[in-house]
């Protein structure tokens, strides 16, 4: 079964914001790309399985049913929730950042 990907607004401006982050004030635009890339990837791997992606650690959000997948090569992580055949993204954080309290 393949699942649909649906970002929030929310999470496609925490996206832009990371990638204008890294391409203009880091004037990165090599590793921009290769976020962007990777992100390309994760969403694929969702859209096949989402249920590899293991639930959240903290405990409230995981009661949620939200669950997150990190980026291979790069210190960010996509928070999301599968509702019937969508995968749906909420936020998209660097690893560092306390996610469970800006969701």
């Amino acid at each position: 079964m393949a699942y649909k990907i649906i970002v929030t607004e929310r999470a496609a401006q925490q996206i832009d914001d990371v990638f204008s982050y890294i391409a203009v004030v880091l004037a990165n635009p090599n590793a921009a790309r290769s976020v962007r890339d990777e992100l390309l990837t994760s969403y694929r791997k969702l859209e096949m399985n989402p249920f590899s992606a293991p639930p959240c650690n903290d405990l409230q959000l995981k009661a949620l049913g939200f669950r997150r997948m990190k980026l291979k090569k790069h210190q960010y992580i996509l928070i999301f929730k599968v509702c019937e055949s969508d995968v749906i993204i909420y936020g998209f954080f660097h690893t560092l950042e306390d996610y469970s309290a800006k969701l």
